[in-house]
């Protein structure tokens, strides 16, 4: 009965125990509800009181966090400033010709055929410039394209066409001379007349036919020179007339001019003329004889002394109002030539001097 008694009372006491254990936990503190540490659900993160909506570039925005509007798109990269365009390479500075030797001459030029360049020039190389009797060397060239040196011409009435003022060799329309010393009579005495006699002639053997009116010939030929002009590479030239006579729209350049001085060299019949100091002609119907004296002063030691150059082996001279006095030159050097304009001298005698000193300057 004892051992009933205390094994009731044992019980008894348990259940005290959880009675007062489950008591002490209901009537735990307000506080210890507000404690995170005591509570067993998880705190929920209230909103921040920054009304502005964070951007997923916003780092503030917990990483999976899904923004509640549309991130925007990164802007184009801007310019700080405007690029700067890269300023064009000016043009080369065009050389300055050499100071050179004080001259007569307006334009002037040497060349030298060995290498084909410039030695000297008082300008721009493909200027317009007037010639004058220059002219006629280029005529001799073209004419001997279509004639032989043995050929004989009749001068005829083409000398009606030639200016009262020219320079003449002397020709009457009936005379009958050989291509040859009409070449002469072009090239020493600077005769107009003999230019035109040959222009005609050439222009009969180049059209093929000798029945049209001695005129028409004439203009064939200038044509002709102007054709062949084009495809000797002298772009800078028009030709009027075979002698030089002065025309608004007659003119060549100092390049051209060169190109015409290296044209002779090509041909002995042109050398051997400009060399030339004294020739009597001899008219083949009549048997008159002419007498032609060179005008070129480089090339006579014993009358020209001052003026005579033992290099010089050719040249022309020519004279008109508009072109001044004019001397093209050629002189020989070792290996080769150079050849030397001088245009636009107030003075017959200013041209020998200007070439002489060119010469020197580009020889010392």
């Amino acid at each position: 009965m004892r051992k009933q008694q205390r094994k009731l009372s044992f019980l008894i006491i348990i259940a005290l125990v959880i009675v007062m254990l489950a008591s002490s936990v209901m009537v735990a503190s307000p506080a210890d509800s507000q404690n995170p540490a005591l509570s067993t659900k998880p705190s929920i993160p209230q909103p921040t009181t920054d009304p502005t909506v964070p951007t997923a570039t916003d780092p503030t925005v917990p990483t999976g966090t899904t923004p509640t509007s549309e991130p925007t798109q990164p802007s184009q990269p801007t310019e700080t400033t405007a690029p700067t365009t890269p300023t064009a390479p000016s043009e080369p500075t065009k050389p300055t010709e050499p100071e050179g030797p004080s001259l007569q001459s307006r334009d002037a030029f040497v060349y030298d055929c060995r290498t084909g360049k410039f030695l000297f020039t008082t300008g721009d190389i493909h200027d317009k410039l007037y010639v004058a009797s220059i002219t006629k060397l280029y005529t001799a060239y073209v004419a001997l394209l279509y004639l032989k040196p043995t050929d004989i011409v009749t001068v005829g009435n083409i000398l009606d066409t030639l200016p009262s003022d020219s320079s003449i060799a002397l020709l009457n329309p009936k005379d009958k001379l050989s291509v040859a010393d009409l070449i002469l009579g072009m090239l020493l005495p600077s005769g107009g007349d003999a230019a035109r006699v040959l222009a005609v002639a050439a222009g009969k053997a180049y059209l093929g036919t000798t029945d049209e009116t001695e005129y028409y010939y004439y203009e064939a030929f200038v044509r002709e020179m102007n054709r062949q002009a084009q495809l000797l590479g002298m772009n800078d030239s028009n030709f009027k007339n075979p002698d030089g006579y002065h025309d608004p729209d007659h003119y060549m350049s100092l390049a051209d001019a060169a190109r015409l001085g290296e044209l002779c060299l090509t041909s002995s019949r042109i050398m051997e003329s400009m060399q030339t100091k004294v020739y009597t002609a001899i008219v083949h119907n009549t048997a008159r004889d002419i007498l032609w004296t060179n005008t070129n002063k480089l090339i006579f030691q014993d009358r020209y002394p001052e003026f005579y150059h033992p290099q010089a082996v050719g040249g022309k001279t020519g004279y008109t109002s508009a072109a001044g006095n004019c001397l093209l030159s050629t002189f020989m050097v070792e290996d080769g030539y150079l050849i030397i304009g001088a245009f636009g001298s107030e003075t017959r005698d200013g041209r020998f001097n200007d070439t002489l000193k060119l010469f020197k300057y580009v020889d010392a």
